[in-house]
């Protein structure tokens, strides 16, 4: 899925990857963690500007908060002077409050 969004949308970033998950043909990820900067994150999703990322996947934990917060970073983003576009990845099952 991941590849298939890279390619149809020119997304090379991610958000909430981890050293573990990051896709290959991802350019840049930001991790859930400041700490794994070390293993090549550009440091915490929750840090960074998504505005001035312009076009981005966001793929966070799946707990009701870090839901929500994503998805509240992703539309404050949209305030950005630049155009930006962001693909959000949730899952549907019954945990799931949206």
């Amino acid at each position: 899925m991941q590849r298939a969004l890279q390619q149809a949308f020119n997304l090379h970033t991610e958000l909430f990857a981890s050293p573990l998950n990051v896709h290959h043909n991802t350019i840049k990820y930001f991790a859930k963690y400041e700490r794994d900067k070390i293993f090549g994150a550009r440091g915490s999703a929750w840090e960074t500007n998504w505005g001035k990322l312009r076009a981005y996947q966001f793929n966070p934990e799946y707990t009701a908060e870090d839901l929500k917060k994503a998805l509240a970073h992703a539309i404050a983003a949209t305030a950005a002077d630049e155009p930006v576009f962001g693909v959000g990845i949730y899952p549907a099952y019954d945990k799931t409050p949206y």
